[in-house]
């Protein structure tokens, strides 16, 4: 309902108990779009040395940060994918700058595998060991993204599969947030509508010996309660506006389309499933 809990303690209405390690910037009560277009601005300023190659790819590297945040409000959501054209463009500091600002600490990283049984392994694996984040890094160049395995998984709350070396099932809740990175990578086939793409463009062939005030990793254990206040007076005024729908709901991610999507298109930045298109096309 857009009510944001951020007072250490017991909360008798959900339940919960806030043990927190420091306190949060102030959150208004009541957040409005002004004060979502601020913290908006301070989320982006994360983000300011990167050059994109569309205009879709910032909204969804800022939607791999809301996600991340909020993914206990939504069954399932969409793969964020981080590529470019080379190494060095800054993929993964995106991905270990989300874990920080929600966990506080970095993502687990993954090795894309070899094979669809070695992605089920891989996926039941995380998934047992309550794994929150977690990222399949430094994808092989050129590489398509295929897994019927992987499928199954972003678009299911609940995962069932076999214990390894026995019959017996074990059902494993899939509360994680899921992505990759990689050069020059595209997904195919069923992955196309699950995954959504932020593309990088350093337009430089050695993006590594850029100069950079900081990096968005460093600036996010920096400025972690500043960063994660941001985040949630983004999500809370979008809910407590309610203004409805404002794209048609992505199948199989409706919930998270209504609460990340929808907020970004909100205040006013291009809708991130749109990064899709040129993967259809």
């Amino acid at each position: 309902d857009g009510t944001v809990w951020a007072t250490p303690g017991y909360d008798p209405q959900t339940g919960m108990l806030l043990a927190a390690r420091g306190a949060l910037p102030a959150i208004p009560a009541a957040p409005t779009v002004e004060h979502a277009r601020a913290a908006l601005e301070v989320l982006r300023a994360l983000l300011a040395g990167y050059r994109w190659a569309d205009e879709f790819s910032e909204s969804v590297a800022l939607s791999l940060i809301l996600t991340k945040v909020a993914r206990h409000l939504m069954p399932t959501a969409p793969l964020h994918l981080l590529t470019s054209p080379t190494a060095g463009s800054g993929k993964t500091q995106i991905t270990e700058a989300a874990s920080l600002i929600a966990d506080g600490v970095h993502p687990s990283l993954s090795s894309w595998p070899g094979d669809d049984d070695e992605m089920r392994k891989v996926i039941s694996a995380a998934l047992l060991a309550g794994e929150s984040f977690i990222c399949f890094d430094n994808i092989a160049n050129g590489r398509t993204l295929r897994s019927a395995a992987l499928d199954r998984t972003l678009t299911a709350p609940v995962v069932a599969d076999r214990r390894l070396g026995t019959s017996e099932t074990m059902t494993l809740v899939n509360g994680a947030t899921w992505c990759a990175t990689g050069n020059n990578v595209t997904p195919c086939a069923d992955m196309v509508r699950r995954v959504i793409v932020s593309r990088i463009d350093p337009c430089t062939e050695r993006p590594w010996e850029r100069p950079f005030a900081w990096t968005p990793a460093q600036y996010a254990r920096e400025h972690r309660a500043e960063l994660l206040a941001a985040a949630l007076i983004v999500l809370a005024a979008h809910l407590r506006a309610n203004p409805g729908p404002l794209a048609p709901p992505m199948q199989s991610f409706g919930d998270w389309s209504r609460i990340v999507r929808d907020a970004l298109l909100w205040l006013g930045l291009p809708d991130a499933v749109r990064s899709q298109d040129a993967i259809a096309d």
